[in-house]
């Protein structure tokens, strides 16, 4: 009877470990950015209009996959306005994107800096910062961006939010949920989990992840009653 729940932590215990060591690799960054609100006329008036065409120039090129040409815009963009939030946030992303993340890092700090002073932050700066530093395995660092990308999203909760709103909810509590699962915060994780899939139910990744809990937590209940006997 040893013997087999020796067999049995030896199964559960490993992919848990290797889980551990390795985080699931993120789609490529997302532009995030508040270029909607710029073309309506809310976005903040004190950025020079000539600025925000050349920001708004480096989205298209981001988008159409000229990385570097982006880069080179967001970089002229924060030569002339160091204060300009969004250019630091998605300049990390282009260096994320050219698997340069220490250079990804200094340009995301910034950004987390400025964010800290704006009327209304946004949730893209910490929340890229905090996948990323999780990535690097600054796990205790990245769950307090990812709280605090989830908490200026909450600030701004609507009922009759549109969809990408939602999306962009699940996604920070999906983040949050896999590296408290790798904090061996299990009852946490299962949490953030369960809201990331009521956000949106269409996001596949929490709900597999949420099965694989489930999985492993029904191997410990066995294991622990194989014990007692």
């Amino acid at each position: 009877m040893l013997s087999c729940c020796l067999i049995l932590l030896i199964a559960m215990v490993m992919p848990v470990r290797a889980q551990a060591q390795t985080v699931p690799v993120s789609p490529g960054p997302i532009w995030h950015d508040d270029l909607r609100q710029a073309e309506s006329g809310q976005a903040d008036s004190t950025i020079d209009p000539a600025l925000l065409e050349e920001y708004r120039l480096a989205r298209l090129d981001y988008e159409a996959g000229l990385i570097g040409s982006a880069t080179q815009r967001l970089e002229y963009v924060i030569g002339r306005d160091q204060t300009f939030a969004r250019a630091f946030d998605n300049l990390g992303l282009c260096y994320e994107a050219q698997n340069e993340p220490k250079k990804a890092l200094q340009f995301y700090r910034e950004a987390v800096r400025l964010n800290r002073y704006a009327p209304k932050p946004s949730p893209w700066p910490p929340f890229n910062l905090g996948v990323l530093l999780h990535h690097g395995g600054s796990l205790i660092e990245a769950e307090s961006l990812l709280k605090e990308s989830i908490d200026y999203r909450l600030r701004t909760s609507r009922s009759d939010a549109p969809m990408p709103w939602h999306a962009d909810m699940s996604r920070g509590y999906y983040q949050l949920g896999i590296l408290l699962e790798h904090r061996r915060r299990f009852g946490e994780a299962y949490e953030a989990l369960t809201l990331a899939t009521r956000e949106d139910p269409s996001y596949s990744e929490p709900q597999e992840e949420l099965a694989r809990i489930a999985r492993v937590t029904r191997m410990s209940a066995k294991l622990a009653d194989a014990m007692r006997r």
